[in-house]
């Protein structure tokens, strides 16, 4: 190929020329390495708005767990609580029982005992059943141990104390009911720590709130750790040793008989004188003075009026009487001579109920004139 020049000379300066493709790529490694400098921070910045979600998404998580955790807690104590006054209520049913026994007859004895432990069992069964929150794993073996060891307490003393009423062994009989007793003791003593770390556990927790729940009292089956020593308790045996201790003794009795208007005086005779009124009433207490249980006892009010052949009768009933137990029932609806001249005579009878023997405390009787209205 042929090459042209022209006529101009052509001149060369001491500074050498770069070729363009090296400036050009010279360039581009500057632009590189400019633009890599950010890199590093943008990086930091991602990172830190990184662990700020997962902070502020875990402290969320976290808030929801803990509240569900007092929820549970919450939840635990308020079941909990429904449990300690059911065993309290059955330990005051215990004492009573068991101070009182020597008056009941042993089917009696059996009936309620054996209630008693149906009862107690319930419990243990939902006490074990229950879900118990993380703060309250500490506390609840003591329930579950004081529990079972109430079970045993109370089965332990009515069988010892059934033998003895069998006339079996009094030896082995006057045994089961110290070991009875003292499992009693023990088991209070587990249910009031369960009580005082539960509660402890809810005053330390993280809601304020929790602090002031409060978790239920312990009535103690036991509340004389003396009476599991075997001297007291062959002492306390001692009274069903007799023939007549858990024999069936049924009775009912009136203890008291009164009238309203009130007397205001008596007559030269001793007849009471009440003040005239329309509204008269004749109260009447009935006491079961037997070992069983009475059901639908009568109770009848007669009135009598002095050459009057007519009487007026009423008749109502006591549902049920416990051994002991008293009941007073208002009569009213009777008419009596309000003349200040005839006598009034109150008959009131209770009973008699099945298999009664003494029947000279089942009638009261009482005589009254009522003054006329013009002596007011």
């Amino acid at each position: 190929m042929r090459t042209i020049r022209t006529g101009q000379p052509q001149y060369q300066s001491g500074r050498r020329r770069r070729s363009p493709v090296t400036s050009a790529a010279a360039r581009g490694d500057r632009i590189r390495r400019g633009r890599g400098k950010p890199a590093p921070i943008i990086i930091i910045l991602a990172i830190i708005a990184l662990v700020f979600f997962c902070w502020l998404f875990g402290r969320g998580c976290g808030g929801g767990k803990e509240e569900k955790a007092l929820e549970a807690l919450r939840t635990y104590v308020s079941h909990v609580n429904k449990l300690l006054e059911k065993s309290s209520a059955l330990a005051v049913q215990f004492e009573n029982v068991r101070g009182d026994a020597k008056n009941l007859s042993r089917e009696n004895i059996k009936e309620k005992f054996d209630r008693m432990i149906a009862d107690v069992r319930e419990i243990r069964y939902r006490a074990d059943k229950m879900a118990v929150p993380v703060k309250a794993r500490r506390a609840h073996p003591f329930l579950e141990v004081g529990l079972r060891l109430v079970y045993s307490g109370v089965s332990y003393f009515s069988q010892g104390l059934l033998d003895v009423i069998d006339n079996k062994s009094q030896e082995k009989g006057t045994a089961r009911c110290v070991e009875g007793l003292t499992d009693l003791i023990l088991g209070d003593e587990a249910l009031a720590e369960f009580k005082r770390d539960l509660q402890n556990s809810l005053k330390s927790s993280e809601s304020g709130e929790l602090g002031i729940i409060k978790v239920a009292d312990v009535v103690p089956f036991v509340p004389n750790k003396d009476d599991a020593l075997p001297g007291n308790v062959s002492r306390y045996l001692s009274a069903f040793r007799e023939t007549s201790a858990g024999q069936v003794i049924r009775g009912v009795a009136v203890t008291d008989l009164s009238l309203s208007p009130a007397a205001t005086g008596r007559t030269k005779t001793g007849v009471s004188v009440l003040p005239y009124s329309k509204n008269f009433a004749v109260s009447v207490t009935v006491q079961n003075q037997g070992n069983q249980v009475e059901k639908n006892v009568t109770v009848t009010v007669t009135l009598n009026i002095e050459t009057e052949t007519t009487p007026q009768q009423l008749t109502k009933k006591i549902t049920k009487l416990e051994p002991n137990e008293t009941a007073t029932i208002l009569f009213e609806d009777l008419k009596p001579d309000s003349s200040g001249i005839k006598t009034n005579i109150i008959r009131v009878k209770a009973g008699p109920v099945k298999d009664e023997k003494n029947l000279e405390n089942n009638v009261r009787e009482t005589r009254f004139v009522m003054r006329p209205r013009d002596r007011l």
